[in-house]
């Protein structure tokens, strides 16, 4: 799988339109019926699967009480460990429009790019590199926490080759620890208590 296949498949699970049952369940490879409560009766049994051999789903299941609420707060704690919104944004904090980005790019690999532009597009890489990284993180955490026989992937290499090789843009230097410097959400997650 290419480096910009697999920043797509991430961004869209996490902006997808469907409905929050069916995305939990994409995760898991659980197959969708069409049917909400039927799919998350289909998560709720895969969870319970593992439960023995898993402390963090046990931890889960043992917190939320089987009630008639059961699937909702289920799903909703799922949700927002794939996409924390206190921890990441649905979409990076980009400082210019795309129309602009696209603009700078071009400039810059016609070498008729300014200097303020030049800072301009750095803060803008920059921003799409620490989002990026920070998106492929959680889902490899995802990934580990439930045990999915998936591959993980280097976040620090697939967003360089996507945002800064595939452009022939320079790599800056001390480019992961500027984005725990200058991002909130680049921070990590806590994961839950075992006990």
């Amino acid at each position: 799988m290419s480096n910009q296949l697999i920043i797509n498949r991430l961004n869209n699970s996490i902006n997808s339109s469907k409905s929050d049952i069916q995305l939990v369940a994409d995760l898991f490879g659980i197959k969708n019926n069409d049917n909400d409560e039927l799919t998350c009766k289909s998560i709720i049994k895969y969870l319970k699967s593992i439960k023995k051999t898993n402390p963090y789903v046990k931890y889960l299941l043992d917190s939320i009480p089987n009630d008639e609420l059961q699937c909702t707060t289920l799903i909703l704690s799922l949700k927002d460990l794939i996409n924390p919104s206190k921890i990441l944004p649905n979409l990076p904090p980009f400082i210019i429009s795309d129309d602009y980005y696209n603009e700078l790019i071009q400039k810059y690999k016609d070498e008729t790019i300014t200097l303020k532009e030049k800072t301009i597009l750095d803060k803008a890489l920059h921003t799409k590199y620490c989002y990026c990284a920070k998106n492929i993180y959680i889902r490899n955490l995802w990934d580990k926490t439930f045990n999915l026989d998936k591959k993980t992937y280097n976040p620090y290499s697939v967003c360089i080759q996507s945002i800064y090789n595939n452009r022939n843009i320079e790599v800056p230097s001390n480019l992961t620890k500027s984005c725990k410097n200058k991002y909130s959400s680049y921070k990590s997650i806590s994961k839950p208590n075992k006990n």
